[in-house]
């Protein structure tokens, strides 16, 4: 199930273009109008734990964080 915050921000997402992590960097971020609902919750998903460990400093505590563009 997905919270009505992540639901409001994927929506916010797929309207606007804006991508709701810009301090991940990702160039160029992902285009919503080419996504389906499920990518983009899954993008979003990935994308918030990305944002979650690099804020409290935890990105090299895994190998596949790494692989994620900051």
């Amino acid at each position: 199930m997905w919270t009505p915050e992540i639901e409001a921000a994927v929506d916010a997402w797929k309207r606007t273009g804006s991508f709701p992590f810009p301090s991940l960097n990702i160039y160029p971020a992902p285009s919503p109008e080419f996504l389906t609902l499920e990518e983009l919750r899954l993008i979003y998903h990935v994308a918030s734990i990305c944002y979650g460990m690099e804020e409290i400093g935890a990105n090299s505590f895994s190998l596949w964080t790494d692989q994620i563009p900051t």
